[in-house]
This record gives structure tokens, C-alpha cells and sequence, in this order.
């Protein structure tokens, strides 16, 4: 039968399901894995489409940020829980371009500051307040966030060793810059990977579905053994694969995780008619 007919017949064809998935003249698994790479791939193109030019454009600023912030004199090593500086110094990176952001009770004017003379033991909301930044780097401590009283605390510790200086961070901007002609297919490539794997725990959840569709056939006076509802299952979640993706496509960041369950069921009950099978 063709894909798309397929489609059309999953979500609403009583004698599909009566006589072709019940009867095991589907091929349901190929089915369900061809509907949801399509569905990822639709979903990996709109949304590189959509991604990937603010992407970009965030990179290219931060980059550019970073090349023109960087002293070119200092060299940062965090090794064993503790940050060193040389020449040591207190160090800040203003916001790019010479801007100030407005928070409540402050004023913003940096991104980062590095100050190693601040001890463990004086670490206060006054202390990163006073430096009017968004991170404060001390000689064992992070802390970030957003002023007046919104702030975090990360020990070094928890960090990896790393050492960053002028050249290196040039080397690192550079290999930036070399991939964001290829930005797009790598954005693509991740919503892909990821929508995929969204829509295959489908097969989980079908695991528990399929004694629900074998309820409902029960009322229905049909007689479903388990491997029969699953089978069934692989076409009846369709309609929920479809509002899913078109969620994601028109309205992301919601979830209606909720709404395929129901779906799934409507589309069962629906499609399941009180005959013999």
C-alpha cells in the first residue's frame, strides 16, 4: 500500500485495521520507523532554518567579544580547585559594545571580572555586587548570576584543568570561525538526532498502550492478543507523531505530551469496530 495512503488509512480506516493490521498484511515497524524520519527530517530542516541565523550571529558576536576583550598579556590557568593570573591582577571584560544593562537596584558593566586577591572566606553578595558583573571569577570560586540577590556559588574544584592565553584563545576563535559556514547541517543534524530519539520512545510507552487497546477491544467484544495491539499501536500513534511535530514546528517551547495519549486513543476506539477480527 502506498506510504501516504498508509497515513491517511492510520489515522482513520476501520477495515485497515481490521483486515490489514489485525490481519498481518502491514509491515507496522518499517511503517513507524519510515513515518518518524521523515517527521525528523522535516523537523531538522525548519528548524536549522529557523536556528541557525541567530545562532550565528551569537557566535560571530561572542567571538568577536572575545578577540577585542581578551588582555593580550594574561595567561589564566585553573589547575587543582584554584585560578592563577599572570601578571596577577584584577581583570574585566565589559559588556560588547560599551554598553550598561539596567537590573533592578544596579548597573551592569561586565561580562566577567577576574579577581584572585578575594579569599574563600570573603565571599558575600556585597563583595560580587560591588564589581557590578554577570561572573566573578576568585581564586576558587565562580559566581554568577544576576544581581542584586540572584546569585550562584561553584567551587573550582568541580572545573577541569585548563590554561587559556592569547594565542590559544585566537586558535579556538578560529576553528569557530571555520565552522560556521557548516553551522546549519551541524544544527540540523542535532534536532534531527534528537526528534528521532523523542519519537522512538514511542515504543515504550506502546509497551503499556497495548494492554490498553486490548481493554478497549475487550468492550468492543474483539478478541486482541498482545502482539496484535502493539502492532496496531505502531499505526495508531500517527496522529499523535503528527500533532507532536507540528506543535514543535508552530508553537515551540509548549509541550502537549498529554495530547498524543489521548489521540492514541480517540484513533484506537475509533478505528476498532465491534465485528469479529
Amino acid at each position: 500500500m502506498n506510504f501516504w495512503r498508509q497515513i491517511k488509512n492510520s489515522i482513520y480506516g476501520p477495515e485497515f485495521y481490521r483486515e490489514q493490521v489485525l490481519g498481518r498484511q502491514t509491515r507496522p515497524w518499517a511503517y513507524f520507523f519510515k513515518l518518524i524520519l521523515l517527521l525528523s527530517l522535516l523537523l531538522a530542516i525548519v528548524g536549522s532554518a529557523r536556528l541557525t541565523p541567530p545562532l550565528k550571529q551569537l557566535l560571530s558576536f561572542t567571538t568577536d567579544w572575545l578577540g577585542q576583550s581578551f588582555p593580550p598579556e594574561l595567561l589564566l590557568t585553573i589547575k587543582d580547585g584554584r585560578a592563577t593570573v599572570v601578571p596577577e591582577k584584577i581583570y574585566e571584560f565589559p559588556l560588547w559594545p560599551e554598553t550598561v544593562l539596567d537590573l533592578p537596584e544596579t548597573t551592569t558593566k561586565f561580562v566577567l571580572v577576574i579577581d584572585p586577591t578575594i579569599k574563600g572566606d570573603e565571599l558575600s553578595l556585597e563583595k560580587f555586587n560591588s564589581h557590578q558583573t554577570l561572573l566573578l571569577l576568585t581564586g576558587e570560586f565562580l559566581m554568577s548570576g544576576l544581581p542584586p540577590d540572584k546569585i550562584s556559588i561553584v567551587p573550582l574544584a568541580k572545573f577541569p584543568t585548563f590554561t587559556v592565553d592569547q594565542p590559544k584563545l585566537d586558535s579556538w576563535l578560529t576553528k569557530i570561525n571555520q565552522l560556521l559556514p557548516a553551522l546549519w547541517l551541524l544544527v540540523g543534524l542535532l534536532i534531527f538526532v534528537v526528534a528521532f530519539l523523542f519519537m522512538a520512545t514511542t515504543l515504550v510507552a506502546l509497551l503499556l498502550l497495548a494492554f490498553v487497546v486490548q481493554l478497549i477491544a475487550h468492550f468492543k467484544k474483539l478478541s486482541v492478543n498482545y502482539r496484535q495491539a502493539y502492532r496496531l499501536g505502531l499505526h495508531a500513534g500517527t496522529l499523535g507523531l503528527l500533532s507532536q511535530s507540528a506543535i514543535l514546528l508552530f508553537w515551540p517551547g509548549r509541550s502537549w505530551y498529554g495530547l498524543s495519549v489521548i489521540l492514541f486513543l480517540l484513533v484506537v476506539t475509533l478505528n476498532l469496530k465491534s465485528t469479529s477480527v
